[in-house]
């Protein structure tokens, strides 16, 4: 007799993870290849959690990466996540500049749902400083490149 629940694995949205993962591969088409987007996962168990941020839950931890794999994979952080095993809230730390560019006065971005975190994804990957790394990255790149790409 099964006695588990049959909704098991509807949770009616995507995870944050699937959503970087996602942009990661977008990121890769749109500079053929040259610039990716790297994911590295964490899990902070709550002890850790309670003595860095004060909070009593354990969580979920994703860094994204640009990475420039003819750059000898050079990685540049530019940016973290954190949530709960609810998923919702989302908190986002990203660099200073970028935080700056996007509002004044906040240490954290909080996505409350999965409509603003794409609100919030989308802010920092049009941000200024965000370009400025990418294209720098490229420029940087397509030197080392041979072929039509390269100078």
């Amino acid at each position: 007799m099964n006695l588990w629940p049959d909704n098991l694995g509807e949770n009616g949205g995507k995870v944050p993870a699937a959503i970087l993962r996602e942009q990661a591969e977008r990121l890769k088409e749109k500079t053929q290849n040259i610039i990716t987007g790297r994911i590295e996962s964490s899990f902070l168990p709550r002890l850790i959690v309670m003595e860095k941020y004060g909070s009593d839950e354990d969580l979920f931890m994703y860094d994204f990466y640009l990475e420039a794999p003819v750059l000898d994979y050079y990685r540049h952080n530019l940016f973290t996540i954190f949530h709960g095993i609810n998923l919702y809230p989302v908190i986002l730390n990203t660099n200073e500049a970028i935080k700056k560019e996007l509002s004044e006065n906040i240490f954290n971005f909080t996505a409350q749902n999965e409509e603003e975190f794409l609100d919030l994804l989308k802010g920092i990957f049009n941000s200024k400083g965000t370009v400025t790394i990418i294209n720098s990255l490229l420029s940087q790149a397509k030197v080392m490149m041979p072929g039509p790409f390269s100078d």
